[in-house]
């Protein structure tokens, strides 16, 4: 399992964006949530989308759910939704997030 990680440095605005998406995808699918992965700021893409939303036993009518959340809480929120056995995608999300150490890595070396 992942640790939770609220990255500070970010934009404001879109951290809360990220963390109210989140509260209100629990809020409707309960337990089905098993992962939210936003990229860094809302320009920064990977397959045309900056959030990831991994969701057990995803249909495509919780894809159109997700969206209508996504919208009613920031229109900057562009998800996508894939499956728990996806793990291509989560692979690609979480490349596509640089590691938060920066100078920290270059001391370990």
């Amino acid at each position: 399992m992942l640790p939770i990680i609220v990255e500070m440095g970010v934009p404001e605005s879109w951290r809360k964006a990220v963390l109210r998406f989140a509260s209100e995808l629990g809020e409707l699918f309960g337990d089905r949530p098993i992962r939210v992965i936003a990229l860094p700021h809302p320009e920064d893409e990977v397959y045309e989308s900056n959030v990831l939303v991994v969701l057990r036993g995803a249909a495509q009518e919780d894809v159109m759910r997700v969206m209508e959340v996504a919208v009613g809480v920031d229109e900057r929120l562009n998800p996508l939704v894939v499956d728990e056995e996806d793990e291509e995608a989560v692979r690609m999300f979480l490349r596509a997030v640089p590691p938060a150490g920066g100078m920290w890595d270059e001391a370990e070396g």
